[in-house]
């Protein structure tokens, strides 16, 4: 770096005198009788700010100011927020693009309570809002998911006989009975079906039904007093 030297200007600077190079020679700077004015300082500091990839420079020579905004995109992980009584929530403002704001619990329910009151065709809506009722006979088979109503769901004694596919009920889903029994009815009148305990003379080989002699009766007889329940 050259050192100025008394020969290096023509008006000798005066005490905290700035000097700045004309071109020609050095001179004291323009402007408040050759002091560096608050002007030129922000003029050098506003042209020496440039971008960068997380921060834009602006410089207002007019205001005068020099602003510095954090670009969006260099916002990652954890953000620090200034701290806020109750319950807060940061959300975009939906004035202002660029930037966040607080918004309460209240604010939000506010929000979402912007349905009037009233029936909406197949919903219903009450409590200023906050209360959706599906009207009744409305869902159909089409809304509703496959395999999504279980056996828990189905109130008791709400399946009737016409709801029952003829020959779905097989042997397996039917009550169990005790060994040697026939199905029948012996009780009068009509009513469920009830166990028929074998009669002498007749007994089951696996699931063949014997009749034994000794009771003079033909075999067409023996069935007969069988469906009697005798």
């Amino acid at each position: 770096m050259k050192r100025v030297i008394e020969a290096d200007y023509t008006t000798p600077p005066a005490t905290n005198d700035i000097l700045k190079f004309n071109g020609t020679e050095w001179a004291p700077s323009a402007g408040g009788g050759g002091t560096y004015t608050d002007e030129e300082a922000q003029d050098a500091v506003g042209t020496i700010l440039t971008d960068s990839t997380d921060i834009d420079f602006s410089y207002n020579d007019a205001t005068p100011s020099i602003t510095a905004d954090l670009k969006k995109t260099a916002i990652t992980g954890k953000v620090n927020v200034t701290a806020e009584s109750g319950d807060k929530i940061l959300v975009a403002d939906v004035s202002d693009s660029e930037n966040l704001k607080y918004v309460t619990a209240g604010s939000i329910a506010a929000l979402a309570s912007g349905v009037s009151d009233g029936d909406k065709g197949d919903i219903t809506v009450s409590g200023s809002g906050s209360t959706f009722t599906i009207d009744g006979r409305v869902v159909t088979g089409a809304k509703i998911g496959l395999n999504t109503i279980l056996t828990e769901n189905i109130a008791d004694a709400q399946v009737s006989t016409a709801k029952i596919v003829d020959e779905a009920v097989n042997f397996a889903k039917m009550q169990n009975i005790t060994t040697n029994k026939l199905l029948g009815r012996g009780t009068a009148l009509t009513g469920d079906i009830e166990e028929i305990t074998l009669g002498t003379n007749l007994s089951f080989t696996g699931t063949t039904l014997n009749a034994a002699g000794g009771s003079g009766l033909t075999q067409p007889e023996v069935m007969a007093r069988i469906s009697m329940g005798f």
